[in-house]
């Protein structure tokens, strides 16, 4: 069985209970999520943009979501609820955004001018704060296709 979930009219919740149902009878052993991407090794999620792409497990949410980036995280914790469920595990009542910090994979800058950066993103985030010595300089989204440059002049000599 193939489901398209972006579809307006696609009622994943019940697709997914019927999958459960399939399992139960011993008629289906697990489900494949095509075009589910992670973090890559430079500039955020792996980005495919096929339409059907799922950035899990925040996002950014495809058009069809009309940026409804809280429909779109209830969605995802249904498929993670599902994988979970698939596999015979206890299903988690929350999912936690890694501890782990984003690794920069690109950093320059030009004091007092602008500020050059790309970074691979962890688990359960898609936007990210980037601050100079405590001062936000902005919020960039992990769809990135390559460094961000962000004109400020608070990156001075020394900065950290």
């Amino acid at each position: 069985v193939e489901f398209g979930w972006n579809n307006k009219d696609a009622n994943v919740e019940q697709f997914l209970s019927s999958m459960k149902d399939l399992q139960s009878y011993g008629l289906l052993s697990g489900s494949i999520f095509s075009s589910m991407f992670g973090h890559a090794e430079q500039y955020g999620h792996v980005t495919h943009d096929d339409g059907l792409s799922i950035y899990w497990p925040t996002g950014p949410e495809p058009e069809s979501f009309h940026h409804n980036n809280v429909a779109y995280r209830a969605m995802m914790k249904n498929f993670s609820d599902h994988m979970f469920s698939m596999s015979n595990r206890e299903v988690p009542s929350t999912y936690m955004m890694s501890d782990i910090p984003p690794v920069i994979t690109v950093l320059e800058c030009k004091p007092g001018q602008w500020v050059k950066v790309a970074f691979r993103g962890v688990a359960g985030a898609h936007i990210y704060k980037v601050s100079v010595d405590g001062q936000g300089l902005g919020f960039i989204e992990d769809r990135q296709s390559e460094p961000t440059f962000i004109h400020t002049g608070v990156v001075q000599e020394g900065s950290k």
